[in-house]
């Protein structure tokens, strides 16, 4: 372990969820892949397209939720805005300069961030591997970390109670024997 990297995962925002669906041989793939993206595009769960557009949709949503409550005194009063402080400002909060300093850091971090081109996180559905018993399509999408698990179940799920209602069926591993007679 101590020559290995260790990557963790629930640390990132944002991650991909991966699925493997198998559909058996004679189905028709470009139906299991519209049936797929069409229940992947129904959640809202899943990114549609950039990570910041969805960043940014769900800060609206939640704006719009804390703006329609009732607006009660004591709510708003309980509920104070958190400032997500760097690295930097949590060391040394103290020093006024290494204040100012990391304050110019982050500013340039941002415009830096902004320049970058956004990666598209559209869903992704293709024919991944032709298997002995089975046709397997590779799915891909990318949801909030809080989010992977319960994405990952429910559309689990989903395929399996969904995509025989479209005509597809699961398959089962098989092998077909055939015996000849030979008359001696």
């Amino acid at each position: 372990m101590s020559t290995s990297s260790i990557n963790n995962y629930s640390k990132e925002e944002y991650r991909r969820v991966d699925w493997s669906v198998s559909i058996a041989y004679g189905d028709d793939v470009d139906v299991a892949k519209a049936a797929i993206l069409d229940m992947l595009r129904s959640d809202d769960r899943i990114v549609v397209k950039y990570v910041e557009d969805d960043r940014k949709m769900r800060a609206d949503r939640k704006e719009i939720e804390e703006t329609s409550d009732n607006g009660d005194a004591e709510s708003e009063a309980a509920v104070e805005p958190v400032e997500k402080k760097s690295w930097i400002k949590r060391v040394f909060s103290s020093r006024k300069k290494v204040t100012v300093i990391s304050d110019r850091i982050d500013a340039e971090h941002a415009k830096t961030l902004e320049m970058l081109p956004k990666a598209d996180r559209s869903p992704f559905v293709a024919l991944g591997v032709l298997n002995s018993s089975s046709i397997d399509i590779t799915v891909r999408a990318w949801t909030r970390s809080e989010f992977y698990w319960g994405v990952f179940y429910e559309m689990n799920e989903r395929f399996y109670k969904e995509l025989p209602e479209k005509g597809l069926h699961f398959p089962f591993p098989q092998m077909d024997v055939h015996l000849n007679h030979i008359n001696s």
